[in-house]
């Protein structure tokens, strides 16, 4: 499953839903959870066939309120061993994503979620350059650590659903609302 949680994403939904779809190992299922969405985002979204769109309701949590409201939905009939592809409505990724995730996971059957490398195109405002330092100093040290990361992305993180539902039951809730690093803290 990938689940793509967005906020007013109208200008980037198309680009990510269109790089799910070409995954070499397309999804069974992909949602796109508009979160308060004032814009065209659900509409275009909703444009993709195989793609269901759904509305958060009454989230004050902003992204993880979003995604648990969604998983709450999606885990239930899923197996343990099943993968959830969490994508930010502003990431593409490369078309062996799930394919190489699924491979690192049938390696290590203890792993509970596999993060992508990640960079950012810069458009050029400070946020955005302040991001490129940050994912480069995190690629390098992933580099130096040969392969393994502090955080699970927030941009594309693939969860094996095992994982998910002990965060689950263990917190009553899978992300922590109202936290700004949802990807820092589902990590630790």
């Amino acid at each position: 499953t990938a689940l793509i949680p967005a906020h007013n994403e109208e200008t980037t939904i198309a680009a990510t839903i269109e790089s799910v779809l070409a995954q070499t190992r397309v999804p069974d299922q992909i949602m796109v959870m508009c979160d308060n969405c004032t814009d065209r985002t659900a509409e275009i979204a909703s444009r993709y066939e195989g793609v269901t769109v759904t509305h958060s309701r009454n989230n004050t949590g902003r992204k993880a309120g979003a995604l648990n409201q969604a998983l709450d939905v999606l885990l239930p009939p899923l197996n343990d061993d099943d993968l959830v592809l969490c994508i930010d409505a502003d990431t593409t990724l490369h078309p062996d994503l799930i394919a190489n995730a699924q491979r690192h996971f049938r390696r290590e059957p203890a792993f509970g979620a596999v993060s992508a490398n990640h960079t950012i195109r810069s458009h050029g405002n400070l946020l955005e350059m302040i991001q490129v330092i940050e994912y480069e100093r995190d690629r390098r040290h992933i580099g130096r650590r040969q392969g393994v990361g502090g955080c699970m992305s927030g941009a594309s993180t693939v969860f094996r659903v095992k994982a998910l539902r002990a965060l689950y039951q263990k917190y009553g809730e899978v992300y922590t609302p109202g936290a700004w690093t949802e990807d820092w803290m589902i990590t630790y």
